[in-house]
């Protein structure tokens, strides 16, 4: 890649980086990584659905297991921080997926 190139994604990187999405996303994050009932909850799931793929390797039933996941992801859910993260990662995805679009498009208009 040439230095110009280079140059415009870092200069696209650091405008992202400076956009209200990221930084509220960031924010939200280090928030969430600071709560320990969020954080709890997040470890026993982990650990449950490492659980239901072991169980259901040996063929074993596993819909106690997906009743407590499901239970717990559904206390997760309830959080507003929680809530409030989700929100700003699905704002944030959305933003990074539109600028991937106009891209791929800007591209491909020069290119064809």
């Amino acid at each position: 890649m040439n230095e110009e190139v280079l140059k415009k994604v870092e200069e696209l990187s650091n405008n992202i980086k400076e956009s209200e999405s990221y930084l509220k996303y960031k924010e939200l994050k280090e928030q969430v990584g600071k709560n320990h009932d969020i954080i709890e909850l997040i470890n026993d799931i982990k650990a449950l659905q490492k659980k239901a793929v072991r169980e259901t390797s040996k063929g074993k039933d596993v819909k106690k297991i997906d009743l407590e996941i499901k239970k717990k992801v559904d206390t997760l859910n309830e959080i507003p921080l929680y809530k409030e993260l989700e929100y700003a990662r699905e704002d944030l995805d959305n933003m990074l997926q539109t600028t991937k679009t106009i891209i791929e498009n800007y591209i491909n208009s020069k290119t064809n």
